[in-house]
């Protein structure tokens, strides 16, 4: 019986082990180049700091040292941003805007690509804040988010 020792340094056991992170790391590249493809819908700021964290392999203290924001704030910024990219509701109104009534779309477009709040997706649009809930109730009907 092989000791532990001699298991660990099976060669056949390291060529699978390397297999498994090979397949993980372009798992994990994947999501990350949807990530960023779905950040076209957002505003270019919030876009550059995706790209600047997915793309280009800045960290969290970089950023905060090119913005002159504090990084727990960039954290926070990076988080939200990347629930929202995640939320069922960005993937599908990236996928299906176009089936959307276009007040529904716009509204659906501000409150989720964009992050407005209700009342500034009603303000924008010269809308009331009930005829904007509206749409929104519409659009996650259709969304069942």
């Amino acid at each position: 019986m092989p000791s532990v020792s001699a298991a660990r340094h099976d060669p056949s056991r390291i060529a699978e082990a390397a297999t498994r992170a090979r397949e993980r790391s372009g798992a994990v590249r994947g999501r990350a180049e949807r990530l960023v493809d779905l950040a076209r819908r957002l505003p270019p700021p919030d876009r550059a700091l995706i790209d600047q964290l997915l793309s280009r392999g800045c960290g969290l203290r970089e950023i905060a040292t090119l913005t002159g924001r504090p990084t727990g704030a960039v954290r926070r910024r990076v988080r939200r941003l990347l629930r929202r990219l995640n939320s069922p509701a960005f993937v599908f109104l990236d996928e299906h805007a176009a089936g959307l009534g276009e007040p529904e779309r716009r509204t659906a477009q501000l409150v989720v690509f964009q992050g407005l709040s209700l009342r500034a997706a009603a303000t924008t649009q010269g809308l009331s804040l009930h005829r904007v809930r509206g749409h929104i109730q519409r659009f996650r009907a259709l969304a069942r988010v």
